[in-house]
């Protein structure tokens, strides 16, 4: 109960998956976990209704430090069930079984592919192309962070979860528009600097991934001819190598 409310979500729901565990123990050993939700329900209502009164606020501040609180119980008691049972039973965990070994092969041939990875991937490997595309995608993101943070002001309007869509700007609202938010140009800019950073990263991975499968087929299958591997690069775009 105390890894299925405090551990991390995604690592332990796929483990339990791995472990097919019966779905509806899982089901009623999470419900204890609205004890932590709740003060964080508690905290957006209280929030919400920040400019009614000045009670709110600090309700709201109270049922954050409560939601705090209880994460971090959760998370160290989590944290002790785990280490308390590696220490009691460590012996019977080290020892090797049958179904480990398809996960010990599948570790071996995944070891074999980030090492293919991180060779197509080095600096020293890219072409002009590669090169110049990750510059641009590391320029573009840091002058949108830049002009997200330093000025926020010129790019977007002041909204706050307790205000309306529909009231007045001058109200601290949005004029019923949700898009009116952005302020343009300098909104606009910085969250087209930011898409096309993110497609010119897109496009960098895309690439990469393809060249490393090319080359991870290559190792596999050594009697490719070296005219279809460099056929293979030109269409990558990726450089020889030494060997060739």
């Amino acid at each position: 109960v105390a890894i299925l409310i405090g551990g991390p979500d995604w690592p332990t729901s796929v483990t339990c998956g791995i472990l097919q565990l019966n779905i509806p123990q899982m089901l009623l050993g999470t419900l204890p976990v609205i004890f932590i939700l709740s003060p964080c329900v508690f905290a957006g209502a209280f929030i919400s209704r920040q400019g009614e009164d000045d009670m709110w606020m600090t309700m709201a501040n109270v049922a954050t430090v409560c939601a705090a609180v209880g994460q971090i119980v959760a998370g160290l008691t989590a944290a002790v069930c785990t280490v308390k049972t590696i220490q009691d039973h460590e012996d019977e965990l080290r020892k090797p079984r049958p179904e480990h070994q398809a996960v010990a092969e599948l570790t071996k041939k995944g070891e074999h592919a980030r090492g293919i990875f991180i060779q197509v991937t080095t600096w020293s490997n890219l072409s002009f192309f590669d090169k110049g595309v990750l510059l641009m995608c590391v320029v573009f993101h840091l002058i949108a962070g830049f002009m997200f943070v330093m000025m926020a002001e010129a790019c977007f309007l002041p909204f706050s979860v307790d205000k309306s869509i529909k009231a007045p700007i001058s109200e601290g609202g949005l004029g019923g528009n949700p898009l009116s938010i952005v302020v343009a140009p300098w909104g606009h800019i910085a969250l087209c600097l930011f898409f096309i950073a993110v497609a010119l990263h897109i496009l960098h991975c895309c690439i990469m991934s393809q060249r490393a499968k090319n080359e991870l087929k290559y190792s596999q299958n050594p009697a490719e001819t070296a005219e279809e591997r460099r056929a293979s690069q030109t269409t990558t775009g990726s450089k020889p190598s030494a060997k060739e």
